[in-house]
């Protein structure tokens, strides 16, 4: 599997409240990988929505930072937003992505995926996958910070396709991953289910993930 490339980085040191530094590390743990990309993950999706002064003044209130740093590197990308809004809102660089980290950690149900503890077993997986589905993963992968395996994991847990997707194109590239066996088991059951191969079964899930109307990611 080809390495994912994150770009150019800079260091930066980071506050984090004691409940998200606990669950940045069990999601580290859980999905199999790194501590800073479960920080990243985390800011790049609190991007995705508006940033307001009065959120900020709120989460400064609620938010308990602790006075240890946390140094990470980050994409040159997102410390340029960061140097945005950290001036806009006339705060420290540390604290203002702590805040926002913390609190989409905070948030997170206990029953989340992420905070689960794996079982540890896993299964290798290769199969054939639709090329232009196969650059939507990757390129999911890298602008937000997941792993493959964790993306695969999801898509199947979403659930398969209803139809035949409509994907572009003939061509088809192998595909291979290594996912947690109950991951695995749920593909395989289902795919026994509905009487397809598994690979077919995998590709529909991934279809319904990240192509279809209701796409997840």
């Amino acid at each position: 599997m080809p390495r994912l490339n994150r770009g150019d980085t800079r260091r930066v040191s980071i506050k984090l409240s004691e409940k998200a530094k606990k669950r940045i590390l069990a999601a580290s743990n859980n999905l199999g990988v790194s501590q800073a990309a479960m920080i990243m993950y985390a800011i790049s999706n609190q991007f995705e929505n508006d940033i307001t002064k009065e959120q900020i003044l709120n989460l400064e209130s609620t938010v308990i930072l602790e006075k240890e740093h946390f140094a990470i590197s980050m994409p040159v990308h997102l410390i340029e937003k960061v140097d945005e809004l950290k001036e806009r809102f006339d705060m420290k660089k540390g604290a203002f992505i702590g805040l926002l980290v913390s609190d989409y950690f905070e948030k997170l149900p206990d029953q989340h995926r992420a905070l689960i503890e794996s079982e540890g077993e896993t299964r290798k997986i290769t199969v054939p996958i639709n090329q232009l589905l196969k650059e939507k993963i990757y390129q999911y992968a890298e602008d937000h910070y997941l792993s493959i395996s964790f993306l695969i994991g999801e898509s199947i847990e979403n659930g398969v396709y209803e139809g035949i997707p409509d994907l572009p194109g003939e061509g088809k590239e192998p595909f291979s991953v290594t996912i947690p066996l109950h991951i695995y088991e749920v593909a395989h059951e289902g795919s026994t289910e509905k009487g397809v191969p598994l690979h077919f079964y995998i590709e529909s899930c991934l279809y319904e993930a990240f192509m279809s109307e209701n796409k997840i990611f």
